[in-house]
Formats: C-alpha cells, structure tokens, sequence
C-alpha cells in the first residue's frame, strides 16, 4: 500500500494527477487506514476541483491520528474548501480549531490570515467572523501592520455595509 502510495506522489510531482489519485485508490484499497494516502488523495482532490471529495479523505486523515500535526494540516486544508464553498461557518470553526496550535504549528498564523484576506474582506455575511480573526491576530502578533490594515478594512467595509459591529482598536 505505501509504494502504491509513493507512485502515486511520483505521478503527482510529474503532474499526471488523474494517474496518481489512481494509485492513491489502489493504495487505499490494500490498506484503507492509510492516512497518507487519504491526505495524498484529499489534496489531489481539491487541487483538480472536487472539493466536497476531498473532504472525505481529509476527515479521514483527523479521525485516524492523535498527532496534532497532522491533525491540523488536514483541518488547514479543509478550511480553504470551506472558503472555496462559501461556508464561512464551517471555515471559521476550523480557525477557532487550529488557531491555538499556532505556536506550534508556526504556519497557520499566517496560512489562516492569506485565506481571510482572499475569501473574507469583502463578504459582508463574514466580516464579523474576519474581524474576529484579525482581532484574534493582533493580539498574536501586535506589531503586524499587514493585519491591522486588514483589520482597518474589514472594519470600513462593515460600516459602509451599514453592518453594526463593536470597533476594538489595538
């Protein structure tokens, strides 16, 4: 099942991604608990869009580990099918689950901030969770300008929207 596996990542660093997601099933078929095929296979997916797929494999992949690590990956690529889908809801649930491995996992921070920023700014049904975040990201990392600005836009384009949100300040 592991060499299945690893021709499968073969064919996908050669771009032959239908054959690779090929030999992600057969891997899967001899070893269904497999959690790197499922994270292989889930990632596949989303990248040749079939994101509602994909979250199969990548739940499968939170459900069979204990390490947080690979636990937060899968919920971090979740997330961007959430976005994709637009349902901020369930996005922003995956946020509030990784956020606080962020000083573990270094990455998310700023992997959580570039989807907010492409999928967030100008949803006015999402701008309170964004406003949230970037509050939440501030007080992770106060002298990030990037995220005050972003936190400054959020906050314009909520009051334009006439939405009535606090405004909290750092």
């Amino acid at each position: 099942a592991q060499c299945w596996k690893n021709l499968g990542a073969i064919f996908e660093f050669e771009n032959n991604n239908q054959e690779a997601r090929n030999c992600y099933k057969i891997a899967l078929q001899k070893h269904p608990d497999l959690m790197e095929a499922h994270f292989a296979l889930g990632l596949s997916l989303l990248n040749e869009g079939y994101p509602e797929e994909a979250l199969t494999h990548l739940d499968q992949v939170i459900w069979a580990t204990d390490e947080v690590i690979h636990s937060v990956n899968a919920r971090s690529h979740r997330l961007k099918i959430y976005f994709r889908l637009e349902e901020t809801d369930k996005a922003f649930t995956e946020i509030a689950t990784i956020l606080p491995h962020s000083d573990q996992c270094q990455w998310v921070l700023p992997w959580c901030a570039q989807l907010v920023h492409n999928y967030v700014r100008t949803n006015s049904d999402a701008v309170p969770h964004a406003l949230r975040f970037w509050e939440t990201y501030q007080r992770k990392a106060p002298n990030d300008l990037e995220a005050q600005k972003e936190y400054l836009l959020c906050l314009a384009h909520a009051k334009m929207s006439g939405l009535s949100v606090p405004i909290c300040l750092q």
